[in-house]
């Protein structure tokens, strides 16, 4: 009972030191989120500054040593990556190049690399003879960064790299985090701010440490960081008959998990004398059973660490499969990571890149299946007139049905070509590629009137706004002929120079709906968040039995 009582007076005191450690590497992991924050506002208030970042890098440096440098990293595409290497040596990095490293830190050539893009370091700090090597080097292609450099543009926030050994042979890790994408017109050109830290500084110094403390910091993979070994070794006796207390505790920053070990042996020293003699006799009287059941519990302690080394494993291994489909998600919705901050303008991206493969499959579709069904009733022209018309051979036949059928499919490619983009829109422009869409929605065949009036330079707005206005017709004129039973449209596309904005109006007579009725499709869904996309405000009106209006305003950009 007094040995039970001391253990507890010494655990006591074991939680509280814990607790300052623990106190202290989270601080330090919030000044490091703190740092890096800065770093990257003040790269997001002038990306040329060059100085002014250089300048924050150093004094921060000289304020907290235990950053070993500052980092900036662009991105680039594969087609344009000798762009960025010229003008990063006309820019005074003499000797830039873009390098790819392998996992053994060997170099790799970008024209071995299946990579479409690549994250180069275009800014370091200090510049020593050695952080000079870092310039150009892909952050992207080393598997300790990629992770969380794939999260950070994602997410937007900061994130831990894994941990790996520097070259000073110590254990560091990378925070990363991306500088706002809303700064870039384009995907090229986007950064990631990086620092590099030592993890041995998340704990503190030996100095400050108790002498027969012992501290461990590790990974989420039981990889050890960090040691603080006690000065002080605990005889044989203590070890064996006195009990080693622990205290563990978590730290989860930046997606990544740390452990903090902190453990004591209790020394006989520091045991009363009438419990060190009482305990002594009872361990003399027990040491056998005492010795068993204490190696029973450390065996039972073992399989519990080793089903727990499991369970972490197989977290990891199901987080690992569940961040790769999570890249191969990104990776095909690339677009789709700013839907953080705003859902509008990413959709406005993902039906460029689906507007721009149909004018491709357009493409294809006119100049492969075109051109080869023009041959096929070609040769089958030829064959009828080396023929006698008046036979009626078996191959006469054949041949006037190649024709037929080479005629139809020709009909049906056409038809899907005028689906899947518009050629009005690109021969004649926006005025003449509406009414054709109004021609092709068949409502005079549902029975259906329509007056049209189009106003001001429609012909001579972007790409992107030109589509944008077509699609939103279609969906409307054909959400009207399937489902308002409506007899009258009135349609108005109008352009205002001042402000320069783009007006539509769509009304209908028909039945009408309930506004709020989620069971009334995407197709309305989609007209808005096309709208939205393209920084436009959208408003139905309806109500049922009272007919449809659909307005849409969008700046002219």
């Amino acid at each position: 009972m007094l040995l039970m009582l001391d253990v507890s007076r010494h655990r006591e005191t074991l939680q509280l030191e814990a607790s300052v450690i623990y106190e202290y590497a989270y601080e330090r992991a919030l000044i490091n989120e703190v740092l890096l924050r800065n770093f990257v506002a003040l790269a997001e208030n002038d990306l040329n500054d060059r100085d002014s970042i250089k300048n924050y890098a150093s004094q921060m440096r000289e304020h907290y040593p235990h950053i070993s440098y500052f980092l900036l990293y662009q991105r680039v595409s594969a087609e344009k990556a000798s762009e960025l290497e010229a003008k990063m040596n006309a820019d005074g990095l003499a000797g830039f190049r873009i390098r790819i490293l392998e996992s053994d830190f060997t170099e790799k050539q970008l024209s071995d690399s299946e990579q479409s893009f690549f994250y180069p370091a275009i800014f370091v700090e200090p510049k020593t003879v050695d952080t000079r090597k870092l310039l150009g080097v892909d952050g992207y292609s080393l598997a300790t960064n990629r992770m969380a450099m794939m999260k950070t543009s994602y997410y937007l926030d900061v994130f831990a790299s894994k941990a790996y050994p520097m070259q000073s042979g110590e254990m560091g890790y990378r925070l990363f985090h991306t500088i706002n994408p809303a700064l870039y017109t384009d995907q090229d050109g986007h950064q990631i701010a990086s620092l590099v830290i030592k993890a041995d500084t998340l704990l503190p110094p030996r100095s400050q440490v108790k002498d027969r403390l012992d501290v461990l910091l590790t990974d989420g993979l039981s990889n050890e960081l960090s040691h603080r070994r006690s000065h002080l070794e605990a005889s044989w006796i203590s070890n064996q008959l006195l009990p080693l207390i622990e205290e563990r505790r978590t730290i989860d920053r930046f997606g990544q998990t740390l452990e903090l070990i902190v453990t004591k042996q209790v020394f006989f020293s520091e045991v009363g004398w009438l419990t060190s003699f009482l305990f002594g006799t009872f361990s003399i009287v027990a040491f056998l059973l005492t010795y068993q059941n204490y190696r029973r519990r450390q065996e039972s302690q073992l399989e519990l660490e080793e089903l727990n080394e499991k369970l972490v494993s197989e977290k990891d291994l199901l987080e690992e499969r569940v961040q790769e489909r999570t890249w191969e998600l990104v990776k095909t919705n690339s677009d789709l990571r700013d839907q953080v901050k705003t859902n509008r303008s990413l959709t406005q991206k993902i039906i460029s890149i689906q507007e721009e493969e149909r004018r491709n499959l357009a493409r294809e579709l006119h100049d492969e299946m075109g051109q080869s069904l023009t041959a096929i009733r070609m040769d089958a022209h030829l064959l009828k007139n080396s023929m006698d018309k008046e036979s009626q051979s078996v191959e006469y036949q054949a041949v006037e049905s190649i024709d037929h059928i080479a005629q139809r499919i020709y009909g049906v490619t056409y038809g899907l070509m005028r689906a899947l983009r518009p050629a009005a829109l690109d021969d004649l422009g926006l005025t003449d590629a509406l009414n054709e869409c109004v021609a092709n929605a068949h409502l005079k065949s549902a029975g259906i009137g329509i007056q049209t009036e189009f106003q001001g330079p429609l012909n001579e707005m972007p790409e992107r706004l030109n589509i944008g206005c077509y699609r939103l017709l279609q969906e409307a004129l054909n959400n009207c002929a399937k489902h308002s039973g409506a007899t009258s449209i009135q349609l108005r596309v109008t352009r205002e120079m001042s402000p320069d904005q783009l007006l539509i109006s769509i009304k209908d007579n028909g039945c009408g709906f309930e506004p709020d009725n989620n069971g009334s499709g995407f197709g309305i869904v989609g007209m808005r968040e096309r709208v939205y996309g393209l920084d436009g405000n959208f408003s139905i009106t309806t109500a049922p039995g009272n007919g449809t209006l659909i307005q849409a305003s969008i700046p002219v950009l």
